[in-house]
């Protein structure tokens, strides 16, 4: 299958809401987006230089754990797509080992390892330090993916939009937010079925090189292109015919998410991890 139909139906995947048993699965979705801030919050600043990565390692470690103990696997999607997560994960780690901030800052002593030489010029340098920051941005971007994976995969995209009209987040911002989350699903679909389509007619995407490789994706997203169309005309009339008005300031919810003594404990650790962190423990491994 065409690596683009695979990125699709990934994307499909971690875009779906699954239900299943877990604390998590029952967790108001403010809460499961405050973790995924404080991670943002905590990660850039504990994966900066100055560090050393095992404050990061301890920022994944609770939210791999928080995650794991609420009900939700990673095995599925480990299983199916590993060799695209390693792929990724590997070039963040040799972009921020190699490529980093460290490597580039004349005012640092480095503990060099090994160094690429040649016409009188240092053109690579492996240090310690640049594998400290080569790991603690791997492990950033890795907690980063578990939190948003398990938001958007065990929250309902409904809930979530209703939970940030709470918070003052407009109606039509919200539900063109909903309404995206819930095409990645549709485009996947079609996607699919054009593909198959046209394998079926003898058409094969990953034939040619350069400019016969252009045509061919061009030969799947012409008539990909033309059904998203069509299908958003036909959901501007049915808002349409449905009276959707987004002037209304008053909108009820058959469902309602409320917010347990469990989320106010998971804020407040959120809240004060990321205060405490940053204003009791500055940046001391190296600089």
């Amino acid at each position: 299958m065409s690596i683009i139909v695979k990125y699709v139906q990934l994307a499909d995947y971690l875009t779906k809401y699954t239900p299943a048993k877990g604390y998590l699965y029952r967790l108001n979705p403010l809460t499961k987006l405050a973790v995924v801030i404080a991670n943002i919050v905590l990660g850039v600043y504990l994966s900066s230089p100055g560090f050393s990565f095992l404050a990061m390692l301890g920022v994944f470690a609770a939210t791999f754990t928080f995650v794991a103990a609420g009900g939700f696997s990673f095995s599925e999607l480990i299983r199916r797509q590993w060799s695209l997560l390693v792929i990724f994960f590997g070039l963040i780690f040799l972009a921020n080992t190699l490529l980093g901030k460290t490597a580039f800052n004349p005012n640092l002593k480095l503990t060099v390892i090994y160094q690429v030489v040649g016409f009188n010029r240092v053109w690579l340098t492996l240090s310690y330090q640049g594998l400290n920051d080569g790991v603690s941005a791997t492990l950033f971007y890795a907690s980063i993916f578990i939190a948003i994976v398990a938001l958007v995969r065990t929250t309902r995209i409904s809930d979530l939009a209703h939970s940030l009209q709470s918070l003052g987040l407009p109606f039509s911002i919200s539900l063109i937010f909903t309404i995206t989350i819930r095409s990645v699903s549709l485009v996947s679909g079609k996607l699919v079925t054009i593909y198959n389509a046209q394998r079926s007619r003898g058409f094969e995407l990953e034939k040619g090189w350069g400019a016969d490789r252009i045509r061919n994706i061009a030969t799947i997203f012409r008539p990909l292109v033309t059904q998203l169309l069509r299908t958003a005309y036909d959901m501007s009339i049915i808002f349409q015919s449905r009276g959707l008005d987004f002037s209304s300031k008053k909108r009820t919810r058959l469902r309602e998410v409320p917010h347990r003594p469990v989320d106010y404990a998971v804020i407040s650790v959120c809240l004060a991890a990321s205060v405490v962190l940053i204003a009791l423990v500055p940046p001391a491994f190296y600089g």
